[in-house]
């Protein structure tokens, strides 16, 4: 993650790859792996919650490759 993440409310990433942003919303939760993120698609009618893996699971942690297209999730076990 980029680290103006940390600090900012909300944000736009393409975090699925598809060349469009989605909204990304701070949870402000200061886990362990940095705070976690609610993610939503920005539809023509609205927004849709992406509340699946790994999109509900993003944190401060995660690592987005996008040439590889791969998502990198970091997981606490404690």
């Amino acid at each position: 993650m980029m680290d103006s993440m940390i600090y900012t409310p909300f944000q736009f990433l393409d975090v699925n790859f598809d060349g469009e942003n989605e909204l990304l919303i701070n949870g402000w939760g200061k886990y362990q792996g940095g705070n976690n993120y609610a993610v939503y698609k920005v539809m023509t009618d609205g927004l849709r919650s992406m509340d699946c893996l790994p999109f509900n699971r993003i944190d401060n942690s995660t690592e987005f490759n996008v040439d590889g297209k791969r998502i990198r999730l970091q997981q606490f076990d404690g």
